[in-house]
């Protein structure tokens, strides 16, 4: 098992509502030592970018003082705009779009790095996890 100090890494899922729980509790199922290192943020439809700012504000209280990783959804939608807002000036922030369970996995499994290694090493799983199955003839 991973140590996990003070300086951990923590987590933030942001994506449209439910698929920020659902990773969670996916991301649980292999990493459930994770359970107070990883929070879901749900956007609702009526969300403005600036709810997700305010969502993320909370978020980085319960981080109390460690790293924050933003994974979000979708590139260019109202959780990653948020999240762009929210890390910008922010050394001990960093987001990242395009989440799947491969990134996340690999993120968690690598929660004791400094951020910026952990920011990479997420890119790369999120990247490896993406395989075509069966080429259509």
């Amino acid at each position: 098992m991973t140590t996990v100090g003070p300086q951990s890494v923590f987590f933030a899922l942001v994506a449209h509502a439910p698929l920020a729980s659902s990773l969670r509790s996916v991301a649980l199922h292999v990493h459930p030592d994770c359970s107070d290192d990883l929070l879901a943020v749900d956007v609702l439809p009526n969300w403005s970018a600036e709810q997700v700012v305010e969502a993320l504000t909370a978020v980085s209280e319960a981080a109390s003082g460690r790293p924050l990783l933003v994974l979000v959804d979708v590139f260019g939608a109202t959780p990653a705009n948020g999240a762009g807002r929210f890390v910008v000036g922010r050394p001990d922030a960093a987001a990242v779009a395009g989440v799947n369970v491969p990134m996340l996995w690999r993120a968690l499994g690598y929660r004791h790095l400094p951020l910026r290694e952990v920011e990479a090493l997420c890119m790369q799983g999120g990247a490896m996890g993406l395989r075509i199955l069966a080429a259509a003839d």
